[in-house]
């Protein structure tokens, strides 16, 4: 059994790459300073840094992957999507139904399926999915009575296994990704590496005559850019393809 690799950077690994292309930015902006104190901060260098960012990121979030991803998503949130028409149809059941059945359509699990689609919530989604399936079995012939059918149960029960295994394959597919990225921690690392003698290089050229280019050059205000980009948009042009703005001092 092979030794596993410790990762040697304090951030999550999809936030690594994005924040080396900041820093990447700032490196070829500050190009001449760089190659000024050594050479070896040349054109092969950072043709090499940039083939490290692009191999880390296809490892981490690998194109196929991601469009398979963005096909599971959004075939999960049409199923759930596709419950909002029997639920109104079963709530008019209940409601027909509601001497015999001593059960309100909240009680019947409807009003909490219906706030957990709002939420685009899959887990609440089967959870309460779950709870209706079983009430369609208890009360289904009392339910027959005013029109119920079982094609509009199987509306439930199809429901539920298309996004139990929508979620499964989410589940596989992220798994194993974690584990091909664990056995190739040592290109994360050695991405890291390039990034901490970038650092480390800018910090000494402009500590003390560029205080706002020297926080460019320092891990945590990247990481900090990071998260920024990663908010929702309020206004803010910035995104993770942008450059990160240095704070007024």
């Amino acid at each position: 059994m092979g030794t596993q690799t410790n990762r040697n950077f304090n951030c999550k690994n999809e936030e690594l790459p994005v924040i080396c292309r900041f820093n990447l930015f700032s490196l070829k902006r500050d190009q001449t300073h760089f190659a000024g104190y050594s050479p070896i901060f040349g054109e092969e260098f950072i043709a090499g840094y940039e083939n490290q960012i692009n191999e880390v990121n296809e490892l981490i979030q690998p194109k196929t992957e991601m469009a398979a991803q963005k096909v599971i998503t959004e075939r999960l949130f049409n199923s759930i999507d596709s419950l909002i028409v029997p639920m109104n149809h079963l709530t008019g059941y209940i409601n027909m139904c509601n001497e015999e059945l001593k059960i309100t359509p909240e009680g019947y699990g409807l009003s909490a399926l219906r706030k957990c689609i709002r939420a685009k919530d899959p887990e609440g989604v089967m959870q309460n999915l779950n709870q209706i399936i079983s009430n369609n079995n208890k009360y289904g012939e009392v339910l027959a009575g005013k029109g119920f059918k079982p094609e509009l149960a199987a509306r439930f029960t199809d429901a539920a296994a298309s996004i139990a295994a929508d979620k499964q394959a989410q589940y596989e597919m992220m798994s194993n990704r974690k584990l091909i990225v664990q056995n190739n921690m040592g290109l994360l690392n050695a991405l890291n590496d390039t990034l901490s003698q970038v650092l480390a290089i800018g910090k000494i050229l402009f500590a003390d005559t560029d205080p706002a280019k020297a926080k460019e050059y320092t891990f945590a205000q990247l990481l900090k850019q990071v998260h920024r980009a990663s908010k929702p948009d309020n206004g803010n042009t910035n995104d993770k393809n942008t450059p990160p703005a240095t704070e007024p001092q």
